[in-house]
Parts: C-alpha cells; sequence; structure tokens
C-alpha cells in the first residue's frame, strides 16, 4: 500500500475563470507545479475530498484502466460516473482505444452500466483524429489507413474516403514488381491506428507514401503498450508501429490522442471546458496526467491500472524521477462513488 503525502495540506484560495469572473477554487497544495508529491485521497479527511470535488466543474476521464479493464468494470465506478452525474459535474470519456466506431463505443459504456453519457460526451482516438481530418479539409480526400474497421468508418462518417484495399490484400510477394507497389496519386495523408492485422507490406506502403509521395503522417495515439486484451493485459500499442515509420521516413507524425495539442483543442475549445476548474482522470502517467498536466488541469491518478502504486511511493518519498507528477492519487474513481 502507498503512503501518505501527510505533510502537504488542504488549500482553498479564490480563482479567476475562464470567462474572468472570480470563483472559489478549492485545490491541493503541492510542493511546486506538479514537482511536489501528490496528495493521497485515501489519506485525507473525506470532508476534505467532498470539497476538492465540489471545486470542479468537469471531469474528464480516461476509460482503459479507470473504468473498465478490458471487459470488466472497475468496482466502484458505475456509482462514481452517476454520483458525479447527479452533482451536476460535467463527464466526458476520452479513451486513445481507437479500435471501435461510435456507435461500438456508445454500446461499451452502456453494456458496463454507465447511464446519461450521450455521444457528446465520448471522445475516442478514432473521433478526435476524424475530427482532425474534417477540420484540416480532409473531407472528400483519400487516405492510407492502417487500423480496425472502427477506425475507417468512423473516418468515413465524417466524408474521408478510406479504400477497402487499405485492409491488407497486399502481401510481400505483391511488393516486388512496381505495379503491386504502385502508388495511388489520389492518396493526401497516411493515417495508422492500433491494428490486430498490421502486416510488413503495409508499413512498406505507408513508408513510400510518406517518403515518396510526401504526405503527411496522421496517428491516433502513440501509446506504446495498451490493455486490448479481454483481460486487460497490456500488448505492443500503436506507438511500437508509429516509430517505426517514424523512424523509416524521417518524419515526425500529428498525434491525436492523448496527450496532443490536437486533442486539447478538439475537446478543450470544442466543449468550452475551463480547465482551471476541471480534473482529467487516468491510469498512465505518459498520457492522462500530461494531458491534464498541458492543458492546466488537476490530474487524479488512480492505480486500477497501468501505473503501480511503488511509483507513487517513489513520488510521495521525493526519489521519483519521471517527467510528470499528479496532483492527487486514488486506489480507484470508487473514491469519488460518496461525494
Amino acid at each position: 500500500m502507498f503512503g501518505v503525502a501527510s505533510a502537504l495540506g488542504w488549500l482553498c484560495d479564490s480563482g479567476t475563470s475562464a470567462a474572468g469572473a472570480a470563483a472559489p477554487r478549492c485545490g491541493l497544495r503541492v510542493n511546486d507545479t506538479n514537482g511536489g508529491a501528490p496528495v493521497v485521497l485515501e489519506g485525507i479527511d473525506p470532508d476534505a475530498v467532498a470539497s476538492w470535488v465540489a471545486s470542479i466543474d468537469t471531469f474528464v476521464f480516461d476509460c482503459d484502466g479507470v473504468l473498465w479493464s478490458g471487459d470488466s468494470v472497475v468496482p466502484g465506478a458505475v456509482d462514481a460516473i452517476a454520483s458525479l452525474q447527479r452533482s451536476g459535474k460535467r463527464v466526458f470519456l476520452v479513451t486513445n482505444n481507437s479500435t471501435k466506431s461510435k456507435v461500438e463505443f456508445a454500446k461499451k459504456v452502456s453494456k458496463l452500466g454507465f447511464s446519461g453519457l450521450g455521444p457528446e460526451s465520448l471522445m475516442s482516438s478514432a473521433i478526435s483524429t476524424s475530427l482532425y481530418l474534417r477540420q484540416a479539409g480532409y473531407e472528400g480526400k483519400k487516405v492510407y489507413v492502417i487500423g480496425e474497421p472502427g477506425l475507417r468508418e468512423t473516418l468515413r462518417e465524417v466524408g474521408v474516403v478510406v479504400p477497402d484495399e487499405d485492409a491488407g490484400s497486399r502481401t510481400w510477394a505483391s511488393l516486388q514488381s512496381e505495379e503491386g507497389r504502385a502508388l495511388d496519386p489520389d492518396v493526401s495523408a497516411v493515417v495508422v491506428g492500433w491494428s490486430s492485422s498490421v502486416n510488413f507490406a503495409q508499413l512498406v506502403m505507408a513508408t513510400l507514401y510518406i517518403r515518396q509521395a510526401k504526405v503527411p503522417l496522421i496517428v491516433t495515439n502513440r501509446d506504446a503498450a495498451s490493455p486490448l486484451l479481454p483481460d486487460g493485459t497490456l500488448i505492443p500499442g500503436n506507438g511500437a508501429v508509429v516509430n517505426y515509420l517514424e523512424t523509416s521516413t524521417g518524419v515526425t507524425a500529428i498525434n491525436c490522442g492523448k496527450p496532443s495539442a490536437t486533442l486539447a483543442e478538439i475537446l478543450v475549445s470544442g466543449h468550452g471546458i475551463d480547465t482551471r476548474r476541471a480534473c482529467m482522470v487516468g491510469d498512465r502517467l505518459d498520457t492522462d496526467i500530461e494531458f491534464g498536466r498541458s492543458t492546466g488541469m488537476q490530474q487524479l491518478l488512480v492505480l486500477s491500472g497501468v501505473t503501480s502504486a511503488s511509483t507513487v511511493d517513489e513520488m510521495v518519498a521525493g526519489t521519483y524521477t519521471g517527467p510528470v507528477t499528479p496532483t492527487v492519487v486514488a486506489q480507484s474513481i470508487a473514491i469519488l462513488a460518496a461525494q
């Protein structure tokens, strides 16, 4: 069990909202901005936890490792979301998982028992990528895609042209001839999301489009590993493929997932979120917590996913050398259920 940052006190002050009006704000006293030890919610007075929750207008939740693990809901997660909704909080679910369409994403949320979350509350990296492409003028344009059917469907819904051929019909043998590796002159970008069937021929074609046709590389996320098996086991993530293509082409990918500025623009600006009164809740330091830090939100790290209690022990002890430290930590979001 991780230790408690008991030396850190509770601080309530007055802040300024995004609209410029003074607003009461309860925050956490840390040693410095995201550099001191986090406050462990289980180690402070419940009234203080309630005061902190009351100071937050918007909660942005990661999904895998926070609300569910694979196909199993995290204990207390459904009650926590329902409690926040009853309190009038805005709730968004934001995942770097790009494998599901909008409909499939909504069905999983509902199947696991979460209610009251309409389409406007759900943001996957497939959705954010489709919105980026639409805003960047790719409607009616053709793209070369590596990814699951859910990503392809999501892109098509905003008018992006996704040829069926991209699904992997080419093989290494077919690439031996110039005809077999001929580039489609209408392709204007390479889009890469996690794929269970990515093969070397697809990587070759993506590389050729980027190097020879000079099209941009647009990716749903850069996660090194992802909990995409039914039991939540970590396996190679989309970041492994992204790194491969960046290495082979020398280009830098445009990232549409956490913790990118692209997603921040789509989510924060698109929904009018006042980040000074918002909290990002996640289980990954490099994506979720970094996204919260970079957007100016408070950050709640939960230990129901990939980050271990030993990492929090290091933060509390002052021996942690990682790039980002959350504002607060909890075992899971179940602690929010009664607030």
